[in-house]
């Protein structure tokens, strides 16, 4: 018997208590109304052989509409007679027995914590952070399960208050809690790791001397008539809008990401423009690879031109691009693939800055490396954005 503080059909099953819950035979809904009623109908066990006492009898409840009160009475199953009884209504009566009320269960609340923001002080490429679901409640109930994931593919153990090491950027991180009767609900936390600040004083040791052999396609450099120290083509020019364009100040304002395996290393093995170059060995290429460079500025409307020097171990493509730092990564203006070979060559485009107004400083300069194969290896150097003439 059964009624409902408003209309509602309610699903009723038998099956195997435990995976992989085996129909027994029983799968049939029936609808309430505001008035007891009695319902009856007759199945044939199924699904197994012998005997069990495995069975589970269940009212399914997941489809009713919030704040909906339901009661219960008089539930039995028995072997059936050769002629069964006809269903008695008792919508005029009420059951002398006392009744059960069943409430529908009200969902959980998520709580994925206060965004974080931190910075990578030691320049490892990521933070360890700990993250907080504690908040979550469930007001009818108990949380029985957090699970964790990030937009970005960081890897998060599940619990309440799990620690996972964030690479350096803008991570979207999902919080998903489980109450003791199956509903879920979810929140969002956005992390923030900052790269360190850079020294900006003059390291105290700098080459002695340009290279003798260049490559042959080197952009032509016009010095001044008076050599001073930012004629030096090793130093970075005052007009270039990247820092450490020659890895001459080895990985500082350079930052690598790998969901894959693999790294970036400087190497002062046959550099293409001063005593290093950049080498990122892509052992197992990712869906998400990037060498990058944060904090780029830049002016509305402005004409640029990019250029630096690249090779790799096999001929591959290499798409740039220039665009803001953070969710949504708009478009700043430069998109755009150049085809590496096994040999040194000076790559060169312009762009008109677009995507913004005034001025910026938030532009992140990426080297995509996502579609790279296995067991390949790059090499970039002598990397330049400056105001085209």
């Amino acid at each position: 018997m059964a009624r409902a503080s408003s209309n509602v059909t309610v699903p009723v099953y038998l099956h195997k208590d435990s995976a992989p819950y085996t129909d027994y035979g029983l799968s049939q809904s029936f609808d309430l109304t505001t008035g007891w009623q009695s319902f009856a109908t007759e199945f044939t066990a199924t699904g197994f052989s012998g005997a069990v006492s495995n069975g589970r009898l269940r009212f399914w409840l997941a489809g009713a509409p919030n704040n909906t009160t339901l009661l219960f009475d008089n539930i039995v199953l028995e072997e059936a007679d050769t002629v069964a009884p006809s269903p008695t209504p008792e919508s005029t009566a009420t059951p002398t027995s006392t009744a059960t009320t069943v409430v529908v269960n009200q969902p959980p609340t998520a709580d994925a914590g206060s965004d974080q923001t931190v910075t990578d002080s030691d320049n490892s490429g990521s933070e360890s952070i700990i993250l907080n679901g504690s908040a979550s409640s469930d007001a009818d109930g108990s949380i029985t399960g957090y699970s964790w994931s990030s937009d970005t593919g960081v890897a998060i153990p599940d619990g309440v208050s799990p620690t996972a090491d964030f690479p350096v950027g803008v991570h979207t991180v999902t919080l998903t809690v489980i109450d003791d009767d199956g509903a879920q609900d979810t929140a969002t936390v956005m992390i923030t790791v900052s790269a360190a600040s850079v020294s900006t004083s003059t390291p105290t040791e700098e080459p002695t001397a340009i290279p003798t052999e260049m490559p042959t396609e080197m952009p032509t450099e016009t010095p001044g008539s008076t050599p001073t120290p930012s004629a030096d083509p090793c130093n970075d020019a005052a007009t270039n809008m990247i820092r450490n364009p020659s890895f001459e100040d080895a990985k500082n304002n350079w930052l690598f990401y790998n969901n894959g395996s693999g790294g970036l290393a400087i190497t002062t093995d046959t550099p293409g423009h001063c005593t290093r170059s950049a080498e990122v060995a892509l052992n197992n290429s990712g869906s998400n690879v990037q060498l990058y460079q944060r904090n780029v500025a830049l002016d509305a409307g402005t004409r640029y031109r990019f250029r630096f020097m690249a090779r790799a171990s096999s001929n591959v493509a290499v798409p740039v691009y220039l665009h803001k730092d953070s969710g949504p990564y708009t478009d700043y203006g430069l998109n755009e693939s150049f085809n590496l070979t096994t040999g040194w060559q000076s790559f060169s485009t312009e762009f008109t800055a677009t995507g913004f107004s005034g001025s910026v400083n938030n532009g992140r300069l990426r080297f995509w490396l996502a579609g790279v194969p296995n067991n390949t290896t790059l090499f970039f150097d002598n990397i330049v954005l400056e105001e085209a003439e």
